[in-house]
Formats: structure tokens, C-alpha cells, sequence
């Protein structure tokens, strides 16, 4: 795999992160540049993902976050933030390619996002960024890369 063989469609800042859909062979991925705001070690990383939550729930995850699945083997699989062989390698090649887009937000603008009536607008317009993505290419299978 070569940088060359992808291309940045789609870029957002979002809460520290910043979102990506990125083409290769005609199909699309959505990936985002973690922020390490999570504790998880995992700052810088390219981590795959299935659109951000919408839905006020209880116990459930909060409105905006982002569901960590991507399509293998025809289906979709919950990921952990951890991948190896081919996987690691296709996503080390997109840090390569989006090494210098950068986080700009400071934590206090995040915070002041995170509660505003505005921020479910920042969420449904990225998920419907990333919808019209998904239907006009379709979604990569990370088992074909």
C-alpha cells in the first residue's frame, strides 16, 4: 500500500479529534486522528469508526460519540483501538497521509461546544457528510485491503 493510493474526501475538526473519510480502490473509510483525551494511550492514532451517536439514551452512550466498529468481512465489528498486520499497516499509512491537519479547537472551546444546543447540529452534519459518502462509494472492507 502506498499514500498515494489514498485520498483525503472529507476532513472535521470534532472535539479534539478530527474525522476523516478517506477514499481507496473506490470504496471510502471513516477514521478519525485521536485526540488522547481518552486515557487511553492511543493520542495521534488513526482509529476507524461508524458515525457518532444521535440518540439521548439513559445508560447508553452519549450524544456524539463515536461508535468504534468498521467493516471486515462483510459485517461490522467492534474494535478496541488495537490492530495489527494489514489493518495496522493501511492505518499507519493514513497517519502518514494526514500527518499535518491538526487539532486547533483549545479544551475551553471544546467544553463550550460540548454544551451547546449547537453541538447535536455538529453531529447530525457530520453524520450526513459521512452518509452521502457511504452511498455514493461504499464502504471499504478492511478484509480486502
Amino acid at each position: 500500500m502506498k499514500i498515494e493510493d489514498l485520498k483525503v474526501l472529507y476532513s472535521k475538526e470534532y472535539i479534539g479529534r478530527i474525522i476523516f473519510v478517506i477514499k481507496y480502490k473506490d470504496k471510502v473509510t471513516f477514521v478519525y486522528k485521536s485526540s488522547g483525551l481518552s486515557g487511553t494511550g492511543h493520542g495521534g492514532d488513526i482509529i476507524p469508526f461508524m458515525y457518532l451517536n444521535t440518540r439521548r439514551t439513559i445508560r447508553g452512550p452519549m450524544i456524539g460519540y463515536i461508535w468504534k466498529e468498521y467493516f471486515k468481512g462483510n459485517q461490522y465489528r467492534t474494535h478496541e483501538k488495537d490492530f495489527c498486520n494489514k489493518d495496522k499497516m493501511f492505518l499507519d499509512t493514513i497517519k502518514e497521509l494526514v500527518k499535518d491537519y491538526k487539532v486547533t479547537q483549545t479544551e475551553e472551546e471544546m467544553n463550550k461546544l460540548l454544551e451547546s444546543e449547537d453541538f447535536i447540529d455538529l453531529v447530525n452534519e457530520i453524520n450526513s457528510h459521512l452518509r452521502t459518502y457511504e452511498q455514493e462509494y461504499g464502504l471499504l472492507d478492511y478484509a480486502l485491503i
